[in-house]
């Protein structure tokens, strides 16, 4: 249903339309209203990233950052915007699953501090997954950060 109104705009009248949506449907996508999905989170605003895993062999951390010998399990990094985000998973006893995240948090504040003191931008992501299969919510917050959205962080 559309309802016009006049409005007054430098002496003429202008039709204004409103256009009204039932109770329990949603509006018409517009360039407005619509949900913008061209973003990557986190890695947005550079395409030469840098994947190191410890798979196969002892990951090393890259010294340009920081000289650590600390070794998290997955580390993403970009020269072009000096930005380093790692990841750190742990598999404790569900009964455990927030006090890991802390004690894995703190683990790296110092190399965090490090790698901000050379000139990078950093990100500390502990993700756990319980030892007997529960996912814990960690998991579905550094997904987001690094820009997935919706459906795919659920499934």
């Amino acid at each position: 249903m559309k309802r016009v109104n006049n409005q007054s705009v430098g002496g003429a009248e202008v039709p204004k339309v409103i256009n009204f949506v039932p109770s329990g449907k949603r509006p018409p996508a517009t360039d407005n209203n619509r949900v913008k999905n061209n973003t990557f989170g986190i890695l947005n605003g550079a395409n030469d990233w840098i994947v190191l895993t410890d798979i196969g062999k002892q990951l090393k951390f890259p010294p340009e950052i920081a000289i650590t010998r600390q070794r998290p399990d997955l580390v993403l990094f970009s020269r072009a915007i000096k930005r380093v985000l790692w990841w750190e998973l742990t598999c404790p006893s569900e009964e455990r699953i927030a006090d890991d995240h802390e004690l894995k948090l703190d683990r790296y504040c110092h190399l965090k501090d490090e790698c901000e003191s050379n000139g990078w931008s950093c990100t500390n992501l502990a993700v756990e997954v319980g030892a007997r299969g529960l996912v814990a919510e960690s998991l579905g917050k550094a997904a987001s950060i690094i820009g997935m959205i919706g459906r795919i962080i659920k499934n």
